[in-house]
């Protein structure tokens, strides 16, 4: 069986990472040959970490088709790229005949070239849904004829939660959808020593509206100002170097007018995240709409105590008092107050920290590549049939 994964980035964070843990097993596991299809070839972290893994990679330049909400000009420009696209893809001719594709493997909303691919070479495509899109990134894809046509076409979609699925059952067949949790590779972790140490609160990922980077800092300045001075504050994820950016600049004001703000440390982007998570106590989730949420499994993993955000795929992940701490999402308060009480009662939340790293331990690589070489089987016999 070979495969072609279609990713919309470069960069390594939690979707390309996620397929770069399926494609590894996929290859090691079943023996199954991979090929990644990637934007671009410059700066491209992706294509680094695929060649430690050994699997091969592929270039195309093509146009992602999202568009912000209410953009006139968003929503041309994207019907132009769809356009594009179609154009690109006679440039693969020689790519497919070399390669004898047994299916193709989408990993992003964002773009549906993978689905473009398949319906013109005849090969099954698989949906992976890992995004909210206009809920989390405030973009919307295109509805035209070309996006549904291939929205028919697929054979399966793959959905990383239970509301991720809810979301996309109006628009495709029932049948199609399967819910598979994400995998996480084997983490090592150890014992924090918690008596008289500095708390460490984390945030991780992109600093954007939709991660609640500004909701974090303002509960942890709460909580300082409450009389909480032994803690500090990581943000481990780029972002603030967009400084015209009117999110981060309301997040440099609020950090610049706090008294204490060297408690507040910027880590940037990051390849050692799980390395600096030992060091981490108290692990944030603050997304309005996670679809999943691989770094919540990845702090219960690493013995970290998670607070999140009541919503989407973090509220099935978490279960308030037994595998970690809920909040109401957007509620600052609320989350500051869930703060206080690790600071106040953190050596009894080590059972819940014990709970969670038992848990997280179902959410395997393995589990979930089972899962999907399933699907791949079925639709193949499928399409035999």
């Amino acid at each position: 069986m070979k495969v072609l994964f279609v990713t919309h980035y470069s960069e390594l964070y939690g979707a390309n990472l996620s397929m770069c843990n399926v494609a590894e097993t996929l290859k090691n596991k079943y023996n199954v040959e991979v090929v990644v299809l990637c934007l671009s070839e410059n700066k491209n972290d992706l294509k680094q970490y695929l060649d430690i893994l050994g699997i091969e990679t592929a270039f195309l330049k093509f146009y992602n088709t999202v568009y912000r909400k209410n953009s006139l000009c968003g929503i041309f420009k994207a019907y132009f790229n769809c356009k594009r696209n179609l154009k690109l893809l006679s440039r693969l001719d020689t790519f497919f005949k070399e390669n004898k594709f047994s299916l193709i493997h989408t990993n992003t909303m964002a773009t549906f070239v993978g689905a473009q691919l398949a319906r013109k070479y005849r090969i099954p495509h698989i949906w992976h849904l890992r995004e909210f899109m206009e809920e989390d990134y405030g973009l919307c894809q295109i509805k035209n004829r070309e996006f549904k046509e291939t929205l028919n076409y697929t054979s399966r979609f793959i959905a990383i939660s239970d509301s991720i699925k809810q979301k996309y059952l109006p628009f495709v067949e029932k049948k199609k959808i399967v819910r598979i949790y994400n995998g996480i590779p084997s983490i090592e972790s150890r014992e924090k020593n918690i008596c008289n140490k500095k708390v460490i609160f984390s945030l991780v990922g992109v600093i954007r509206e939709s991660k609640g980077t500004l909701e974090a800092i303002s509960a942890f300045v709460k909580l300082v100002d409450s009389g909480y001075q032994n803690t500090e504050l990581w943000i481990i994820g780029g972002g603030m170097e967009q400084k015209k950016s009117p999110y981060i600049k309301k997040i440099n004001k609020m950090v610049n007018s706090f008294s204490y703000s060297e408690k507040i440390k910027f880590l940037g982007y990051r390849k050692d995240v799980m390395q600096l998570l030992d060091y981490v106590d108290v692990g944030l989730i603050c997304s309005k709409l996670e679809a999943f949420g691989r770094i919540t499994i990845e702090y219960m993993m690493k013995r970290v105590y998670v607070i999140g955000a009541d919503s989407g795929g973090t509220a099935e992940l978490i279960q308030d008092d037994l595998t970690g701490a809920l909040y109401e999402a957007g509620n600052i308060a609320a989350l500051k107050e869930k703060m206080s009480d690790y600071m106040l009662y953190r050596k009894e939340k080590q059972r819940i920290v014990d709970n969670a790293y038992k848990y997280s331990q179902d959410f395997t690589i393995d589990n979930c590549v089972d899962n999907i070489y399933k699907e791949y089987e079925k639709i193949l016999n499928e399409r035999d049939n």
